[in-house]
């Protein structure tokens, strides 16, 4: 089946060329989602490279669905040839930028739930570094640009103070406050500045507005281990995963690709996924419709293997495709005739399967309480009552912009990177005027300490936290930066870097000495 028969099951048939005109760099952007690219995928990737694709407009999708790294590792490693120089190249900064920022926020994670370890509380990794590694088997193509960690709603008090004392911040409301933002929320974000790191605390897996019976005991009991740098982290279990991973595409629109890529991925890396058991806990959760969303996308539009009998149900279920027709108009911005895009509230109550449900997500949805209702008026607890009243009135001022909605600054800054070689910031007399004897004997450069540094290929990246900017390395910077302890002078230096790369000392010297001076611009060296 090629592309554009995937997409012709998911939309029908064709209601006009326009539309299929707008879809074929869509397809492109679906065709290079595989982690391991088989030979179908190949001929997928050639034919539509060999169309003449905007490439600006693929690069945008690639963007707004979060699947540029594996967009570039796919055009790189199966037909580099057929794409611009110039797409490759924005692609790869993507891609080291993004592989930076995710080691950086993988090791963030660790200290994290390290912890909380040491004060008794017991977390499981939600999605993030985990999910990548458990799905992907690395952080080089699943981007992520949070943290999640959920915990038992008894140790939200004990946890949100850990946090706070780790240089994290949050929406501040009492204790006695905060003991019913645990009952009505379901997560919390937290924002550590200085790191530029988000983390998003959870102690249910969704609002009570979207309620599932899924309980941080039964997942806990479920968990299972992943790696993620070397270290054992608690996660989610497959089927919770699974169903976990449908819940919050449904709340989100399924509005990225790459959400229905981690359901894709899940279902190709266990192909013992227990459906009787998942089916049965959908059902009891009412949450069957959203199950088969879900996994009805990934297999329409990713390939993903599911049971015979679940595609027979998706395919005869006229609300399905409905929801599917809404999904591909959410991701990829295009109105899909004769449908016109719903807004996200009717997207989700058409995912629920009873009536029921639509009362208790508009009761919910409308009256429920939060933290920034608490926090807007601050009230005793005798009159609590009246935030049921107060909610209403928050949600329509915000919609009319009469109220702004609280923020924590929800934009950690990606980490840019910058590529250092050995080329000349200044001209090369004024390198030989500055690089004097006294210079080369007096500076003793040395790496900062709050530095990570990460292999990537031949070269190193480093990421400097406070000025939350990456550097990658060629090969022989990477020599000069590996002589900065401290102790060695610049000349020093130069005679190690010429030994290593068997040069002569008078031919490296203005390199050496270039080098430095960019890696300290740059903060990456510092002087002792």
């Amino acid at each position: 089946m090629t592309a554009v028969g995937n997409w012709k099951s998911c939309l029908g048939d064709r209601p006009s060329n326009d539309l299929w005109n707008a879809l074929s760099e869509e397809a492109q952007v679906i065709a290079c989602l595989r982690v391991e690219a088989d030979l179908l995928t190949a001929e997928r990737i050639e034919e539509l490279c060999s169309r003449d694709l905007d490439w600006s407009v693929v690069l945008h999708l690639a963007s707004q669905n979060d699947v540029s790294r594996l967009l570039y590792q796919n055009l790189s490693e199966i037909y580099p040839e057929a794409v611009p120089v110039w797409v490759l190249e924005q692609l790869q900064q993507s891609f080291q930028a993004g592989l930076l920022r995710s080691c950086y926020l993988a090791q963030e994670l660790l200290q994290i739930l390290d912890l909380l370890s040491q004060r008794g509380i017991s977390a499981l990794a939600y999605k993030g570094p985990a999910l990548a590694m458990a799905l992907y088997g690395g952080l080089a193509v699943r981007p992520f640009c949070d943290l999640d960690i959920l915990i038992h709603p008894n140790d939200w008090l004990r946890t949100k103070a850990v946090l706070m004392a780790a240089g994290y911040d949050t929406l501040a409301v009492d204790d006695r406050l905060e003991m019913r933002n645990v009952w009505s929320d379901n997560e919390r974000d937290f924002v550590h500045r200085d790191r530029g790191v988000v983390l998003d605390l959870h102690w249910k897996l969704m609002p009570e507005f979207f309620p599932t019976d899924l309980t941080v005991e039964d997942l806990w009991s479920r968990r299972q281990s992943v790696t993620v740098l070397g270290a054992i982290v608690e996660s989610l279990g497959t089927e919770d995963r699974l169903l976990a991973l449908c819940v919050h595409g449904a709340k989100e629109c399924w509005s990225k690709l790459k959400w229905l890529m981690d359901v894709s991925q899940l279902l190709r890396q266990s192909p013992g996924v227990d459906w009787q058991a998942v089916i049965a806990q959908a059902k009891q959760a009412h949450l069957y419709r959203i199950l088969l969303l879900g996994v009805g996308l990934a297999h329409t539009l990713l390939d993903a293997p599911i049971p015979a009998d679940l595609v027979s149900q998706i395919q005869t279920d006229a609300t399905l495709k409905s929801l599917m027709h809404q999904s591909c108009c959410y991701m990829f911005g295009v109105n899909v005739s004769p449908y016109r895009r719903w807004s996200p509230t009717r997207f989700r109550l058409n995912t629920r399967e009873c009536w029921q449900d639509w009362v208790t997500y508009g009761i919910r949805r409308m009256l429920v309480p939060n933290v920034r209702d608490r926090q807007l008026v601050t009230l005793p607890s005798s009159w609590a009552w009246l935030y049921v009243l107060i909610r209403p009135f928050r949600l329509a001022g915000e919609k009319l912009g009469w109220v702004t909605r609280p923020q924590l600054g929800r934009d950690p800054k990606t980490a840019h990177l910058q590529e250092v070689s050995e080329r000349r910031r200044d001209s090369p007399q004024e390198l030989s005027s500055c690089c004097n004897e006294q210079a080369m004997q007096s500076k003793r450069p040395k790496i900062r300490a709050d530095l990570s540094i990460y292999s990537l290929g031949t070269e190193r990246i480093i990421y400097c936290p406070q000025q939350e900017m990456g550097v990658a390395l060629n090969p022989s910077s990477t020599a000069i930066l590996e002589s900065c302890d401290g102790q060695c002078t610049l000349a020093e230096i130069a005679a190690q870097v010429a030994h290593r790369f068997d040069k002569p000392i008078e031919t490296v010297v203005e390199d050496v000495y270039a080098a430095v001076l960019e890696l300290q611009r740059l903060g990456v060296l510092e002087e002792t």
